[in-house]
């Protein structure tokens, strides 16, 4: 683990997170690039983490844009429940409907949501503020299993990679991707 590690520095580019063992330090630094920015873009399949729910209506509230992009397992799981969906209904409910009612603009990719092999798979967020943009890229949802809770960061969860960066030239790419 230790040898394949990107090496951390005060002029690195790329900031990696391997989670568990790095949860604080990534669900830190992930809650002040939310906190502080006017403009957030997320694609994600999973959602669920009430702290970065928190986070999200913050910058919501404090005049911040966010376009949220899912994939349609998750409006599919609340209007047709069932054992085998990849989402749950609670998801919606409890963590997109918030999000719509403060001004969040959310869509939904449509995929084959009887498919597993057919989903937005992605884990990107690009964030930006009066002093940079930074895209998130790894292996997280923005889940509990995932993120932990911003309270509770113990070693237990999934096991994730994250990367966080503002070099342009990855941002750029990210943000076309996105927009696309």
């Amino acid at each position: 683990y230790a040898a394949c590690a990107i090496p951390k520095g005060p002029n690195q580019l790329i900031y990696s997170y391997y989670m568990p063992m790095e949860r604080a330090s990534f669900v830190s630094a992930l809650d002040a690039v939310v906190r502080g920015a006017h403009s957030i873009d997320i694609a994600v399949f999973s959602v669920g983490n009430p702290d970065m729910l928190a986070a999200l209506l913050a910058a919501l509230r404090q005049g911040g844009q966010l376009r949220l992009l899912l994939d349609d397992d998750m409006s599919w799981a609340f209007k047709y429940p069932c054992s085998n969906c990849n989402a749950s209904p609670e998801e919606m409910r409890d963590w997109v409907y918030p999000l719509m009612e403060a001004g969040a603009e959310i869509r939904f990719m449509e995929t084959n949501h009887h498919c597993r092999a057919n989903l937005l798979h992605q884990k990107l967020m690009i964030t930006k503020s009066a002093e940079k943009t930074t895209v998130l890229l790894g292996s997280s949802n923005f889940t509990r299993a995932a993120l932990g809770t911003f309270q509770s960061l113990n070693m237990t969860g999934n096991i994730e990679n994250n990367y966080l960066t503002s070099d342009v030239a990855l941002v750029q790419q990210a943000q076309s991707g996105f927009d696309e």
